[in-house]
């Protein structure tokens, strides 16, 4: 945890301004829409080329390329690609365009600030010594996607993108996807802004105390944290935080400022860091809010003896609401602090705590209301308090049940909450390998309640059994075969330099070697379960039949206002939601479940989100998923209100049918859904069938 009001990268974005790094050229900010639509006009014009022993008073082609990044973006246009050949490239790289940036081969370089719409980057190796620096800053832009990159020893963090009170949507509808980051100063991730996935990313060995940090060596609120994240309406899925150690009491001081120095995992950067994988606060940052968190791991985080400085998986406070936390895995010395936060959502996750450390602590609650904590495996929190602890305003509102509870010290000191498995062993498949599946004794199997989540970590749908498991997996026969994670250190290969210049090296880093998470080579493959873990609903049934939903239509029918055209049409047409003219509010997650209409739909969890889809016909159809953690849509036709549509339902279906009550006169017509909530739920579109 951040120990005083003044957070970092506000203080670098104004150091940077001053000294002239910080660039205010930006293109113009556009409503939110679907990316793959937004994109489509910008298609690449133009494509050049970079070399190491190219020269920038060449054009830039395959054979005549130029020599530096920057030059190659300067005379980019909108849409154009430049890709930049594998070699090392002593440059920090200004992008103030919509551009691709696209390595082939091991490109090394300093990093890049963003400044721009649609602005892709992929496949470089970051290392930076440089004081004040972020690896990957991106300080304005939406649309922007960050794929396969390394981004390792930054001063000051690895990948930021930005979005401060003044300016909340600074960044928005960005990708930040399997990237590697590793040993960078203060933060792996720091994810502001609004409506950012952030997906199979790995990070690991975060410093507090980089040795080429010279403007703030030894300033008393440096930390080592996996991901930052503040703003609103993003998904953080399948990633990685593991070996953020914390080493012996004290820490290295006087090393210089070099690689070499950096690569002696020997030397211990932490002090009194206050090391969290996630981690959201208030201030001169929005508290996070609207987000979801599914299949993220926490491994092997740890923290000093001293109490006041535990590491913990999550650390929310500063008026955080509406987080929701399914199907993750958390093996650390505390799991969470939940403070000054409301609408908070514990379900269908595995912690697991140190059972050699007397102070391993579960999910501490101060001033949270409308908690809900059910499903969860609760192993080795040794402190005495055990799984859970509120204080008195947390316990009004708090729902808790269902939660397989265990201490090897005996039983905790609060009471089982209703449907609890209590004081069992949940039997792991291998503790001491990580691997947190349940054996086939376990008795925490079939003890669980149907929290809505259709699929578990490894992507395996619900139930497998006679009823729900609890925890972030579903037993299945296959799961003892299935390790999960590896926590030795990653060994770097990069041949380290004399110099301890800040300065990027002449040397050639082979890619990080990584055992828990797809390598930094171009273009890894996520495994396709990954999309589909979220916080839906309940079983799934075997019928998708097409049953009408309780609906709440308004008691006037709306008023069409287009013209008589043609004669009507007499068959139906289906457009899928991924269909290019659907227009989203802002980013609504793709999920794949074979039961869906043509075995996809999309959904949103925050309020006034909306799509609209403009149509020539006379009636329409909505097909959607419904449960019961779904909440309400409304409908407009024509900017006029055409009926509530209630999408709770007691278990999960597939291709429900909303119809359209009245009939319109023939003619184009626009349908509007938005979404209404209530906190905590879903909405979702599967198709509109337009008649």
């Amino acid at each position: 945890m951040i120990k005083t009001v003044y957070r970092i990268t506000s203080i670098i974005i104004a150091l940077t301004m001053i000294f002239g790094i910080y660039t205010s050229a930006h293109a113009s900010f556009e409503p939110a829409a679907v990316r793959a639509q937004s994109q489509a006009v910008l298609a690449a014009q133009t494509i050049y080329y970079v070399s190491a022993t190219g020269n920038d008073a060449n054009p830039g082609t395959s054979s005549a390329p130029f020599k530096t990044i920057q030059k190659a973006v300067n005379t980019a246009a909108a849409g154009d690609t430049v890709t930049v050949l594998a070699g090392n490239y002593a440059e920090r790289v200004t992008v103030n365009r919509a551009v691709v940036l696209q390595a082939q081969g091991t490109v090394n370089m300093q990093g890049f600030v963003v400044s721009a719409d649609y602005v892709t980057i992929k496949g470089f190796t970051v290392t930076t010594f440089a004081d004040l620096a972020v690896g990957i800053l991106v300080n304005k832009g939406g649309w922007c996607d960050i794929e396969n990159n390394t981004v390792q020893y930054s001063t000051m963090g690895g990948i930021s993108l930005q979005g401060l009170p003044a300016n909340p949507s600074a960044t928005h509808d960005c990708i930040v996807k399997n990237n590697v980051l590793y040993r960078n100063g203060i933060f792996g991730l720091e994810i502001m802004g609004q409506n950012h996935l952030v997906e199979g990313n790995d990070i690991s060995q975060t410093i507090q105390n980089n040795p080429c940090n010279v403007t703030y060596a030894g300033a008393t609120w440096l930390d080592a944290n996996g991901i930052l994240f503040h703003g609103s309406g993003h998904v953080f899925r399948n990633n990685k935080i593991h070996d953020i150690p914390f080493g012996p009491e004290g820490y290295t001081q006087g090393t210089p400022c070099s690689l070499a120095s950096l690569q002696n995992l020997s030397n211990d950067y932490i002090s009194d860091s206050h090391t969290d994988c996630f981690q959201t606060f208030a201030g001169d940052k929005i508290a996070g809010h609207d987000i979801l968190f599914d299949g993220n791991s926490c491994i092997n985080v740890t923290s000093s003896l001293n109490l006041n400085v535990a590491a913990r998986a999550f650390q929310v406070e500063g008026g955080a609401y509406n987080l929701t936390f399914i199907n993750n895995v958390v093996n650390t010395n505390g799991i969470a602090n939940i403070n000054g936060a409301r609408d908070i959502r514990f379900e269908n996750n595995t912690f697991v705590g140190n059972p050699d450390f007397a102070y391993s602590t579960g999910i501490y609650l101060t001033n949270a209301t409308n908690v809900k904590i059910r499903n969860n495996v609760f192993a080795y929190q040794e402190n005495g308090v055990g799984s859970i602890w509120p204080d008195s305003i947390s316990k009004s509102s708090l729902t808790a049940g269902y939660n397989c509870v265990y201490r090897a010290g005996g039983p905790p000191a609060r009471s089982p909450d209703p449907g609890d498995v209590w004081g069992l062993n949940p039997l792991f498949v291998n503790m001491a390998a990580k691997n947190f599946r349940l054996q086939s004794a376990s008795p925490c199997i079939d003890k669980g309640f149907n929290s809505g989540i259709p699929n578990d970590f490894d992507g395996s749908l619900r139930p497998q059994g006679a009823g729900f498991d609890i925890g972030a997996f579903e037993f299945a026969a296959a799961s003892s075969i299935l390790p999960t994670f590896t926590s030795t250190p990653i060994p770097l290969t990069a041949t380290p330099t004399a110099s301890p210049a800040p300065v990027l090296p002449t040397f050639t880093p082979t890619p990080i070697s990584l055992t828990a998470t797809p390598t930094a080579s171009p273009a890894p493959v996520l495994p396709t379960f990954t999309s589909t873990p979220i916080p839906l609903t309940t079983t799934p049934t075997a019928s998708p039949a097409p049953v009408l939903p309780t609906a709440t239509l308004t008691s006037s029918q709306p008023t069409a206002t287009s013209q008589a055209t043609t004669q009507p049409p007499v068959s139906e047409t289906t457009y899928d939601d991924t269909y290019r003219f659907f227009k989203f509010s802002s980013f609504w997650p793709l999920v794949s479940n074979s039961q869906a209409y043509l075995g996809k739909y999309k959904y949103t969890g925050t309020k006034a989100t909306s799509v609209t889809l403009s149509f020539t016909g006379q009636s329409f159809s909505v097909l959607y998923a419904a449960g019961p953690s779904y909440g309400s849509m409304d409908i407009y036709i024509d900017n006029q209100l055409a009926g509530s549509l209630n999408q709770q339902s007691p278990d999960l279906r597939f291709q429900q049918r909303w119809d359209y009550p009245g009939k319109l006169v023939y003619g184009k017509h626009t349908l509007k859904l938005v979404f209404t909530g209530p906190v905590n739920t879903m909405g979702t579109l599967d198709a509109v069938i337009v008649r």
